[in-house]
């Protein structure tokens, strides 16, 4: 099976969706805001860096029509974290609005997928104590 970076990239977005709901439940938001941000596509992000040939050159052509400047795609970060304020604890920000998560994370059958991630995400991370960290949040 090949390498493909579109389908790393895709796989990536949904893990941090499935994922969000789990680790909120943890944090109080008094203490500190998490929500899951998308920044949209962004000017020198580097994100088809290792693109090749007409695949460059289209997304080179997207981020130059559409793509965001940085300053332009942080403040999405500020928003969802500063504006939003603690009521948005948890919640999906997109261009600057509350969305839904990904499917999955509504639909019942996604619940042992969902944990599943979660016990095996906590496994990886048992070298540095995280279950521990969570439990004295």
């Amino acid at each position: 099976m090949r390498w493909d970076p579109g389908e790393r990239y895709a796989t990536s977005k949904l893990l941090q969706h499935l994922v969000l709901p789990k680790l909120t439940a943890y944090v109080n938001p008094d203490d500190v805001i998490v929500n899951l941000v998308d920044p949209g596509f962004c000017k020198g992000s580097g994100l088809h860096r290792d693109a090749h040939g007409m695949i460059k050159a289209i997304l080179s052509l997207m981020k130059t029509i559409t793509g965001r400047t940085l300053e332009t795609g942080s403040s999405t970060y500020v928003d969802a974290s500063v504006i939003k304020g603690k009521e948005s604890h948890g919640c999906f920000v997109m261009d600057w609005s509350i969305k839904p998560f990904a499917n999955m994370v509504y639909d019942p059958k996604g619940v042992p997928v969902i944990n599943r991630l979660w016990d095996e995400t906590m496994t990886e991370l048992d070298f540095a104590g995280a279950r521990d960290v969570l439990k004295n949040l």
